[in-house]
């Protein structure tokens, strides 16, 4: 039986960070599924300077074009992850992806704090650099 010898009542959870463009670097990237099945990179990020110096995260989705995704919603989840791999300096051509290379990488994003509609809990969502247009 596992013994836990931390005291679980000192532990609490991090509010969000307040609006700003921050330093973030990627601390985890795994491949899943999403709801409907479609391939999806999830990627979870340290935020660096965060406040009070502790270790907030925050995760990113990215759902990859499925067989059924519209031209639109597929324009929309690559330019997502094109703006990602830029400001993170990744390798931008497809292909195949090596995920454990993305680690450690770093780069600036926004943060926004989102309220849950249905929980009604306050959230940060990445909004990553515009690229120039043609």
């Amino acid at each position: 039986m596992p013994f836990i010898e931390h005291a679980l009542p000192d532990v609490w959870a991090l509010p969000p960070v307040p609006d700003g463009k921050y330093r973030l670097q990627i601390w985890d990237a795994q491949e899943q599924k999403s709801r409907k099945g479609d391939d999806m990179i999830v990627v979870t990020f340290v935020i660096e300077g965060a406040p009070n110096g502790c270790c907030w995260k925050v995760r990113h989705w990215f759902v990859l074009p499925g067989k059924d995704t519209s031209a639109e919603r597929r324009h929309w989840q690559l330019l997502d992850l094109k703006r990602f791999l830029t400001a993170f300096h990744l390798p931008v051509q497809g292909g195949e992806i090596d995920l454990s290379e993305w680690i450690g990488s770093d780069g600036s994003a926004l943060l926004r704090q989102k309220v849950d509609k249905y929980t009604g809990q306050v959230f940060n969502r990445i909004r990553f650099p515009r690229l120039d247009a043609r």
